[in-house]
């Protein structure tokens, strides 16, 4: 396929809104992602050193 414009590209023949919200989806969905796991590996570590820290107090 060739464009002409970058709005032919965007549109991609009418099925524009579908593929680019798909991808937007998908980008949302693998930051979502990345977050949450970064949260709770915080989280885990926070956990292991209050519990380290609560057995040196022994």
């Amino acid at each position: 396929m060739s464009w002409e414009h970058v709005t032919a590209l965007l549109a991609l023949d009418g099925h524009g809104g579908y593929v680019w919200g798909a991808y937007g989806l998908a980008l949302l969905a693998v930051l979502l992602e990345g977050w949450l796991v970064a949260r709770r590996r915080r989280r885990a570590v926070g956990l292991v050193a209050q519990l380290m820290d609560g057995e040196g107090a022994r």
